[in-house]
């Protein structure tokens, strides 16, 4: 019989309060996530560190490592480019380029680690589609290449009821990986996404705070680590 797997992310709100601090780091966040795999007494059990601006701008994500990814956002406030790198004070990293089309709808992105770009000549994948009413129905989460040579993509479908998520279908190659659904509180938050295949399930548990921010996510789930899974990002 499969064991079942608990998987428990906490995510503290902490404030930054130190001027010092954030000078030294070069910008300038209103409040940091910290996410925990488990007991978050144990600092050993430090995930990732999610810094906001006080628009709730996603700023800088510091993995337990010292990896980070830096975000660019232009005048209007909209993300153009994400940098990866070992540390925060690396200069240059590894660009990733957002393009989008005219009503605003990201399309894909440019990976590289070129300091000047021609935003007119690059040729970006698009791995992000979209129905008449700008909702997001197909997405690619993941690529890989066998060692036979073959690529194989990871893709998600959507469907929807109004504006929000009813429904997912999670693909790899030409078989099905998942099915989901999704379900929200009376706010429209959403709080559960399950995912079953045939007899294994992944269930993904959302709690929020007073002021409706994310600050707990549970995943429970029965698969062996050893079955290839797809990986879903719940989106608001």
């Amino acid at each position: 019989m499969t064991k079942t797997i608990y998987i428990l992310t906490l995510l503290f709100l902490v404030a930054c309060q130190s001027r010092e601090g954030k000078q030294q780091e070069g910008f300038d966040p209103e409040y940091v996530v910290k996410s925990y795999y488990s007991n978050a007494d144990d600092p050993e059990n430090l995930k990732l560190l999610k810094y906001y601006d006080s628009s709730d701008r996603l700023l800088r994500e510091i993995g337990k490592e010292g990896d980070c990814i830096r975000y660019i956002y232009d005048k209007t406030g909209k993300l153009i480019e994400k940098v990866w790198g070992r540390g925060c004070q690396q200069v240059q990293g590894v660009r990733s380029i957002l393009f989008y089309d005219t009503l605003g709808n990201l399309l894909g992105t440019y990976t590289t680690s070129d300091t000047l770009v021609n935003m007119d000549t690059v040729n970006f994948e698009q791995i992000y589609f979209y129905d008449i009413e700008n909702r997001l129905v197909k997405e690619k989460i993941a690529e890989r290449v066998e060692s036979q040579g073959d690529t194989i993509k990871t893709w998600n479908y959507y469907t929807y009821v109004g504006n929000k998520k009813d429904s997912l279908l999670v693909t790899e190659g030409n078989g099905l990986l998942w099915k989901g659904a999704y379900k929200y509180d009376t706010t429209g938050r959403l709080v559960e996404l399950r995912k079953t295949r045939r007899d294994t399930y992944e269930n993904e548990f959302f709690l929020y705070d007073d002021l409706g921010r994310l600050v707990e996510k549970q995943t429970i789930t029965n698969y062996k680590f050893d079955t290839p899974v797809g990986v879903s990002a719940p989106q608001h």
